[in-house]
């Protein structure tokens, strides 16, 4: 997944297109208010509406709860397995419900 965000961010950034976060939602502008992006609907803005929960995750960077937290570890393996979510964004909306 980081491999494919990676490639996503670059070609955007390329395209002439700023990928960030605003609050818990991606933003995604022109770099330069001057500047027209050369495209709009590449294969970068696809995956990211497809992966966006994934991708802010990896952007967010690691969360970390307090050792022996067992009810947010308890919620991360239930969003986990149940809602089919990777860990890391299991671990990071558990946080969110703390």
């Amino acid at each position: 997944m980081r491999h494919e965000l990676g490639h996503a961010l670059a070609d955007a950034w390329a395209e002439g297109w700023e990928v960030s976060l605003q609050g818990d939602r991606l933003r995604v502008r022109p770099r330069s208010p001057s500047t027209e992006p050369r495209g709009s609907e590449g294969p970068w803005r696809a995956f990211l509406r497809t992966h966006a929960l994934d991708a802010i995750a990896e952007l967010c960077g690691p969360c970390s709860a307090p050792q022996g937290d067992l009810d947010w570890e308890e919620r991360a393996a239930i969003l986990e397995h149940d809602a089919g979510l990777s860990r890391v964004l299991a671990e990071r909306v558990a946080w969110l419900w703390r």
